[in-house]
């Protein structure tokens, strides 16, 4: 992520924790596809509840180290709890956006 005096100043980047949706944004992301290959991979028996906290384990887990690494490594940058709350957050939505979304065919069924 960059510092926040990097992001040019403008209307458009003056939203209020910015930098919060972005990680959240990110890690959705990053969640998302890790739950959608994971799917994809193995047959639905198979998925299962140790498949989930897997993938949201790692993710923390990759949240927690990029601020650890920001607060021990860096000389202009901070470790933010905030921040990996927001990891955290994201990563959980965009797991289950995996499953909570509609699948193309019931999408059509219902017209």
């Amino acid at each position: 992520m960059s510092s926040p005096s990097a992001f040019p100043k403008s209307p458009l980047f003056n939203i209020p924790h910015l930098d919060k949706w972005v990680h959240a944004f990110i890690f959705g992301a990053l969640a998302f596809l890790m739950a959608r290959g994971s799917k994809k991979q193995m047959s639905p028996q198979s998925f299962s509840i140790q498949t989930t906290l897997l993938i949201l384990f790692l993710c923390m887990s990759y949240g927690a180290i990029i601020e650890l690494l920001q607060h021990f490594f860096t000389l202009n940058r901070q470790g933010d709890v905030f921040d990996l709350m927001a990891d955290t957050l994201g990563a959980i939505i965009g797991f289950f956006m995996v499953y909570k979304r509609p699948k193309s065919n019931e999408s059509l069924n219902q017209n």
